[in-house]
């Protein structure tokens, strides 16, 4: 798909490489760089081309159905209004119309959940017409934050998205039409398409039940569903915009607290998401525990006490209803954070 061969010590430095920057930095695990550790394991572990194809397609899959069934929340218009700003206003719009709004917001929503099911199983359409609708979206998700100015780290991300779905679905490979199907192969005698060079024998999915591979299936297909419930972070189900991630406000009364720039000081308060979006153009690992640590580490270096305000993500339990707010003390004497 990508190369026939990567070198054993050239895939020992990779590896390593990989678990050194988790490990150094949570804020590193983002989505993107999981989906790529994941698609290029095959290739260090020596497996065929057949089933680096399968681990890339559950790859996507996973990744679209649950980032399309996470957006069916109120949370969601947030960040739905930031890629449709650019084509109305959401209060004008949400306020005069809103059963109107709330369908379009969904139908968006729909659309990526569409194309994760129809990819895998093939609804209505091809898999190759569900990649080029997959690639429009990401068309234009490039093209939005172009424009925005925003969030530059995700568009070499769509890039990629992109190249993933041509290789797989769209164009021809070797001059061969190779293409990914979830069906065993004695189900499918489809014969030769004619418009195609060589139509190979399509991959199943029935041919891999290996270890890998039932890992595979449970960390794209099964965990992610715990995000519903906020037992399992956000960037590992592939929340992507949704609006729903977990937000930390410091407040202060006396001297403001370490390490936080006068810039992002507001009053008496700065928000921790903010900070960290304007310092490194990337967004904050979106997790309750990711705040706490580094409200710990401020903490560490404040000579007095402040608070900590974190609104935690809707869940299915309440009725995605907006949580109430958890507060968290610094201690000054103690320098350690704990519920107040």
């Amino acid at each position: 798909m990508f190369t026939d061969k990567i070198p054993r010590p050239l895939a020992i430095v990779y590896l390593s490489s990989f678990l050194l920057l988790f490990l150094s930095d949570w804020q590193r695990l983002q989505t993107n760089i999981m989906q790529y550790f994941t698609i290029l394991l095959p290739f260090f572990f020596g497996y065929n081309e057949d089933f680096r194809r399968v681990v890339s397609h559950v790859v996507l899959v996973g990744c679209y159905t649950w980032s399309g069934l996470l957006k069916f929340q109120p949370g969601y218009r947030s960040d739905f209004c930031f890629l449709m700003k650019i084509f109305f206003y959401c209060n004008s719009i949400s306020s005069a119309f809103p059963t109107v709004f709330n369908l379009i917001m969904y139908i968006s929503a729909s659309a990526e959940l569409c194309v994760g099911l129809g990819l895998h199983f093939q609804i209505f359409l091809s898999r190759e017409n569900w990649a080029l609708i997959g690639i429009g979206m990401h068309m234009f998700i490039f093209l939005n934050l172009v424009y925005q100015i925003w969030e530059f780290d995700v568009l070499p991300w769509n890039l990629g998205f992109i190249s993933l779905l041509l290789k797989l679905y769209v164009c021809p490979t070797k001059a061969r039409y190779e293409s990914v199907s979830t069906e065993d192969p004695e189900e499918n005698d489809a014969p030769e398409t004619p418009s195609r060079e060589i139509q190979l024998p399509t991959i199943s999915l029935a041919e891999y039940n290996g270890v890998f591979m039932t890992i595979l299936r449970v960390f794209f297909f099964v965990l992610p569903g715990l995000n519903l419930f906020g037992m399992w972070d956000a960037y590992f189900s592939f929340g992507m915009y949704t609006g729903n991630d977990p937000h930390g406000m410091i407040q202060f009364s006396g001297e403001k607290p370490a390490l936080i720039p006068d810039s992002f000081i507001e009053m008496n308060h700065a928000h921790i998401e903010l900070w960290c979006i304007d310092s490194t153009w990337t967004q904050l690992y979106p997790a309750e525990h990711t705040l706490l640590a580094l409200s710990q580490q401020i903490c560490e270096l404040s000579k007095e006490g402040f608070d900590v305000w974190i609104t935690p993500k809707r869940v299915i339990q309440n009725g995605f209803e907006k949580p109430n707010k958890k507060k968290y003390k610094c201690d000054p004497d103690t320098k350690l954070i704990h519920p107040s």
